[in-house]
């Protein structure tokens, strides 16, 4: 196993280990890898973020399910779904507070920095919001 796969394998086990990530951000910068070690870096604020964000759309009777691992996968579903062409679809149940949030922009920068997966502004611009209201 190599020193990159000790590192992520570490990650997998504790995402949230912030002084390790660090570490590994440094590691990427020693490789050359200096815009993953920029994302590292800004990982545990786009985390927390995305945390808030969830906290603060608390709404309608299963807002229990509006949790940072849920509204990561409904993120991924829609972002892989949408393209340029083609609309992405999160449904949030009955989170109207959800569905009316003016902070989607934001929502996909930090959402892009914790998956890993940049999204053009054309399909941020594709991807749609419902609730069950």
């Amino acid at each position: 196993m190599n020193e990159r796969e000790r590192f992520i394998e570490a990650l997998e086990k504790n995402e949230d280990d912030v002084p390790l990530r660090l570490a590994f951000a440094d590691w990427l910068d020693d490789e050359g890898e200096h815009e993953e070690a920029d994302r590292q870096r800004k990982w545990p604020a786009s985390k927390a973020w995305i945390i808030g964000f969830c906290e603060d759309h608390q709404s309608g009777y299963d807002s229990e399910r509006l949790t940072y691992k849920y509204i990561m996968q409904l993120a991924l579903e829609a972002a892989m779904s949408a393209d340029e062409n083609t609309e992405g679809r999160i449904h949030c149940g009955s989170n109207m507070g959800l569905c009316y949030s003016r902070q989607w922009h934001e929502f996909w920068k930090h959402w892009s920095v914790v998956s890993g997966i940049a999204l053009k502004p054309e399909v941020v611009e594709n991807i749609r919001y419902s609730c069950s209201c």
